[in-house]
């Protein structure tokens, strides 16, 4: 592992209570903390015109300028109407990054802490991005005007040549992040070596790492990928290899990035890292559950739970979805390791797409009831976050 990188991480950054703002601490403590795992304050500036496959003009200023007088045309009190989600999700997207925040913070308990990930969509996408650097300085400004609630999560792509002096950087004092955000569907695979030296630092520092683990909509934009990774060999030696995929489908992409099982090296390697698989495999595998397939997504992070005791997962994104709560709550009550391991996550503003935010939460919260909540979104992040 890379020596020279361990020996420049800061000191004063060594553990997650020095790596919070003391009152941000103070009420991570407390008992009536709510917190909020996988959020994003990003917007258009930060997306390439790939994302999403969107076909229309998302960088175009007049396309975004007229994002208002849509929204004058549509139903406000519709709660089923596509175009109304749309429209919402175009409302955000055309914000700053600090007004999607304001909005946010607004409407939650000032006892709420929330993970916004950043994402770094500039080498695995075509289009023109603002670069990383833009996104890391929104959020140092969304930070020191709400210090108690902000637990930012940094993007790292190890194909992004600036990848390690990215982590430094947001660890240093001019920027104070919490944790890291990967998302190897954007071409690569998380033994990455680049990653592994990076994880090594997480795993002694107690960095939290999340990463994508649901849908496969958004990816590299690349059809053919030579991936290089670490993996064991048959005398136990770690060994670098190389592997040259084409890809025809979303599907395909998904399957060899985002699958757990992809997180089999990192894990072994790193027992004691703590790495919270977003979405929780996504709706589809849950819907799923009952065909018992072992490449279902929700089967495949139990299981790394149950040998890992710092893996975690989050359901962002699939509190829009009421069809599959019943048989989250079926598994959640006779799974102590589900209940135990499982964190909230808004997806806030993707979730936007499918809905509008207050309703879906407050929906989701009345079918839990307030005991699984507060498990998931009190006392589970409490302990991946600080260990409390």
């Amino acid at each position: 592992m890379d020596k020279e990188l361990k020996q420049q991480f800061p000191i004063a950054k060594a553990t997650p209570s020095k790596r919070a703002y003391s009152g941000l601490y103070e009420l991570a403590c407390s008992d009536n903390v709510e917190f909020d795992t996988h959020c994003h304050f990003f917007n258009n500036e930060y997306i390439p015109e790939k994302y999403l496959k969107l076909r229309f003009p998302l960088h175009s200023k007049k396309f975004l300028d007229n994002t208002e007088k849509l929204l004058d045309m549509i139903n406000p009190f519709s709660d089923t109407d596509k175009m109304s989600y749309f429209a919402y999700f175009m409302n955000f997207i055309s914000k700053t990054s600090p007004q999607i925040a304001d909005y946010f913070v607004s409407i939650h308990s000032p006892n709420t802490i929330f993970c916004p990930l950043l994402m770094d969509m500039s080498q695995g996408m075509q289009g023109n991005v603002a670069p990383l650097s833009k996104q890391m300085d929104d959020m140092k400004l969304i930070m020191k005007k709400y210090p108690k609630q902000i637990l930012p999560f940094i993007a790292i792509d190890p194909n992004n040549p600036q990848a390690k002096e990215i982590f430094l950087k947001a660890f240093s004092d001019e920027y104070d992040f919490f944790g890291v955000k990967v998302y190897p569907s954007l071409g690569y695979l998380p033994s990455h070596p680049i990653l592994m030296d990076i994880f090594d630092i997480c795993e002694e520092k107690g960095i939290p790492v999340v990463t994508h683990c649901g849908g496969d909509s958004v990816h590299t934009t690349a059809k053919k990928i030579t991936s290089i990774f670490l993996d064991y060999d048959n005398k136990n030696r770690l060994v670098k290899h190389t592997e040259t995929v084409k890809f025809h489908s979303a599907s395909e992409y998904g399957t060899y990035f985002n699958s757990p099982s992809k997180w089999e090296t990192v894990l072994r390697t790193f027992p004691l890292l703590k790495v919270n698989f977003g979405h929780f495999g996504g709706s589809s595998h849950w819907l799923k559950l009952k065909q018992n397939n072992i490449d279902n997504k929700v089967l495949r992070i139990i299981d790394l739970m149950l040998r890992y005791k710092n893996v975690y997962s989050d359901i962002s994104y699939s509190l829009s979805d009421p069809s599959i709560f019943s048989i989250f709550i079926e598994l959640y009550k006779k799974n102590k390791i589900l209940r135990e391991r499982t964190l909230f996550g808004s997806d806030f503003f993707m979730v936007v797409t499918e809905g509008k935010y207050k309703n879906m939460r407050t929906n989701f919260k009345l079918f839990v009831g307030d005991d699984i909540f507060k498990q998931i979104t009190t006392t589970n992040p409490k302990k991946f976050l600080f260990d409390l």
